[in-house]
Parts: C-alpha cells; structure tokens; sequence
C-alpha cells in the first residue's frame, strides 16, 4: 500500500480510503447499501490487513448507523487506534429543527460530538464540510477534531481559514 501526507498534517493515510456509505442501509440510505456488522468487520479487517488506514463515513450515512457500525467494528476488531486514519462529515440535515442542518458553530460542534460517541473515539481525524452551506462559509478545526477539509470543491473555493488561507489547498495543520 502507498501512504500519502494528509496536507500539512504530518498524518500519512493510504492512498485507497474505504468508504462506509453502504454501512447501515437505514432510510434514504437503504438501496445505497444495507452492510450490518459483520459485513462491516470483514471489509474492515481485510482493508486493513492489505494496509488501507483511511476510512471514511459521515454524520448522515443511514442516519448515523453507518458511523456506528464502524465504531462497534473498530471496538470488536482491536485495532490499533494510533495506526487509523478516521474521517467524518458534516452538514446535512441531522434532524427537524431548524439548527440540525449547515455549518453553524452549533452543528458543526454538535456533529462532532455525535460522531465521536458513534464512532467510540476520542478524536477524528479528518473532518468535512459535506457539501456548500452559504450562510455559514468559515470552518474552524476544534480540539476534538485534528484536521478538516471540504469534500465539496464549490464550498472548498468558497471557504476560507481565518487567516485567509484556503484551507484545502492548505491542508490544516
């Protein structure tokens, strides 16, 4: 496996990322994918015993099941933490009122949260703006999230780090 920097991060991830889309298959997400446990553990454990590091889910991927998936799989596996590369997203709507959706301090910090208590980590490594949110273009990494990044080239353009450093291109460091 080839390993690349993640920006300026200093964090070496695998040039293949498994993506956890299919976990879950729970509302929308159900003709997407429809993995459970031990489907998710088996793609899990092969990824990384061929040294794929990188895996990537989203706050919204089968309403939160599919990060949960990956937690329990990653708890039940034993991986070494230390050697994973975890990566989540923000933005989409999480719920019905009005402050479960975009970018605000508020849903960016509360998906954050609820990540990690999906995931049953103590950080992630790699977090997303998950598409454009025009009333709240600024993105601000956290003690509780290390690096982020926008997986949506619009919003990428759009968005710039405090110190007007574009912050994909930048890599955060």
């Amino acid at each position: 496996m080839r390993y690349r920097l993640l920006g300026q991060s200093g964090l070496l991830v695998s040039e293949i990322c498994l993506g956890a889309m299919t976990y879950g298959g729970k509302g929308r997400w159900q003709p997407i994918g429809q993995l459970g446990l031990a489907e998710v553990e088996g793609q899990i454990r092969t990824a990384f015993d061929t040294g794929v590091n990188f895996i990537d889910t989203a706050n919204v991927y089968s309403e939160g099941d599919s990060g949960g998936l990956v937690g329990q799989a990653l708890k039940s596996l034993k991986l070494p933490r230390e050697e994973l590369a975890i990566a989540t997203k923000v933005r989409v709507r999480m719920g019905a009122g009005p402050n479960q959706v975009g970018l605000s301090r508020a849903h960016i910090m509360g998906g954050v949260n609820a990540s990690l208590r999906r995931l049953q980590l103590d950080y992630i490594d790699l977090y997303q703006i998950h598409g454009q949110d025009t009333g709240t273009m600024r993105f601000q990494p956290s003690d509780r999230n290390r690096h982020g990044s926008s997986s949506n080239c619009t919003a990428c353009r759009s968005c710039a780090r405090p110190g007007g450093e574009d912050f994909c291109r930048a890599g955060l460091p």
